[in-house]
């Protein structure tokens, strides 16, 4: 017999006609970035977006001036509250304080929503250089790797650029220096790695990775059948076009539009692989809208 709960999920679920997805993130006021940002995505991918903050801050699209960051054990209590009203299917998590929270806020995930998907966007700094996420000694010299290994086993899908990539694999202790080049003949073999000990898939972002053309990776370890899968998505551009595109195209916030398109995706249950491939597609209309930090949603049409 069908619990009193679940049948108030099913009902919100059918008068929606949309799944529900959850973003976790940091509140940028010029919204170009963060949880505002992530409600925009998910709106424009015909998906409910739902949002807590981890963060208020000061800034602009150019510069980061202040972050206060929200007390964790508030973040848990809301979350579990919506959990308990909304049959939500995705979940992405942006911007962190440190380990503990993002720890505490992967458990409270795992306990209220146990068949949800978990995408987690790395931001390790703002694209103004100021770090967000503190990480100790400890962590950098891959002395707590079986807690990072556990972190990342609890998400579906992490989505580093080359950079945040190679701090990954320093967490994991695949890595002990900071020697690391952002070239995918290096990053690759470690992708493959994260993938396979953590038995979680990987999306290695390519608008940052040096000498080669600006496409993204998917690396998805299959447990079932013990076999590593790599997809590639996006227009392999020469160098030259890849550097000119880029001087025109950047755009504040692009990792949190993508996580967030990514998790718009499997909640409307499209295959990993063909996610990727939408949402490299979608990132490269976004980035080319105006000329300014601040893109453009195309709004989705049902």
């Amino acid at each position: 017999m069908e619990k009193y709960g679940d049948t108030v999920k099913r009902i919100l679920q059918a008068e929606t006609d949309r799944p529900f997805v959850l973003s976790i993130a940091g509140v940028d006021p010029s919204a170009g970035a963060g949880l505002l940002s992530d409600i925009k995505t998910l709106q424009s991918q015909g998906v409910y977006g739902l949002g807590l903050a981890s963060c208020t801050t000061v800034q602009t699209d150019e510069k980061l001036y202040h972050v206060d960051w929200q007390n964790v054990e508030t973040i848990c209590y809301s979350l579990k509250t919506l959990c308990a009203r909304f049959a939500i299917r995705t979940v992405k998590i942006g911007v962190m304080a440190d380990r503990t929270m993002l720890q505490k806020i992967l458990t409270q995930i795992h306990e209220d929503l146990p068949e949800a998907l978990i995408v987690w966007d790395p931001v390790l700094k703002a694209s103004s250089g100021v770090r967000f996420f503190h990480l100790t000694q400890d962590d950098l010299t891959g002395k707590n790797a079986v807690c990072w290994t556990s972190i990342l086993q609890r998400c579906h899908v992490v989505t580093p650029n080359a950079e945040e990539a190679i701090i990954l694999c320093r967490l994991l202790g695949l890595e002990r220096s900071s020697g690391l080049d952002t070239s995918a003949a290096t990053l690759d073999p470690l992708m493959r790695q994260i993938s396979r000990c953590a038995d979680t898939a990987v999306v290695l972002k390519g608008g940052h990775l040096t000498d080669s053309p600006p496409v993204d990776t998917l690396y998805h370890f299959v447990s079932a059948t013990q076999t590593l899968e790599v997809h590639v998505a996006g227009r392999k551009w020469k160098r030259e076009q890849k550097e000119a595109d880029n001087a025109l195209a950047g755009k504040h916030g692009s990792g949190c539009v993508h996580s967030s398109f990514l998790a718009a995706a499997l909640a409307k249950g499209l295959p990993l692989p063909e996610a990727v491939v939408l949402a490299k597609d979608y990132m490269e209309q976004f980035l080319c809208t105006g000329r300014g930090n601040l893109g453009v949603h195309a709004m989705h049409h049902s």
